[in-house]
């Protein structure tokens, strides 16, 4: 890959520290993206959100 053309727009502190997004934010932007979803990759959103449900349940535990 190699270096970045322009160094000085890296964000490095962020990058290395990882910034933390809530729950709640993460979820507001899953269903965000599903929106934009093409309807014959439909199937594939309810396989992923049976897993995310069935993960949410397992952390319950």
């Amino acid at each position: 890959m190699g270096d970045p053309e322009v160094g000085e727009n890296l964000a490095m502190k962020e990058l290395k520290s990882g910034l933390t997004v809530s729950d709640a934010r993460v979820d507001a932007l899953v269903a965000f993206l599903e929106t934009l979803t093409d309807a014959r990759y439909e199937p594939l959103l309810e396989e992923q959100r049976a897993a995310r449900a069935a993960a949410k349940a397992g952390e319950g535990e």
